[in-house]
């Protein structure tokens, strides 16, 4: 995933500030990413393919949940959900 300009914006207009956009932009080195649906269950997917089945507004929404809290989930409307871990980027804190 390449950020881009508009990732940043789109941050801060959901009103996160600049220090907690940068650990949202370091979290991606940290995030695990799971696929679960009717036909699959906690799949490993990667960056492309969550802003793929999420789109990337609610990839974002995901990734600075996780970013924050360890753990999110989004949900698109076709019933996949995609869950997100940043729980190592907390190790040793």
């Amino acid at each position: 995933m390449r950020w881009s300009n508009e990732d940043t914006k789109l941050l801060q207009e959901w009103g996160y500030p600049q220090d907690d956009i940068d650990q949202i932009k370091r979290a991606r080195k940290f995030v695990m990413l799971e696929l679960s649906n009717k036909e699959v269950e906690d799949k490993k997917i990667s960056i492309d393919k969550a802003i793929e089945i999420l789109g990337r507004e609610d990839f974002l929404s995901g990734l600075s949940r996780a970013s924050f809290h360890w753990t999110s989930v989004r949900e698109n409307d076709k019933g996949d959900s995609v869950y997100f871990d940043c729980s190592n980027m907390f190790k040793g804190w």
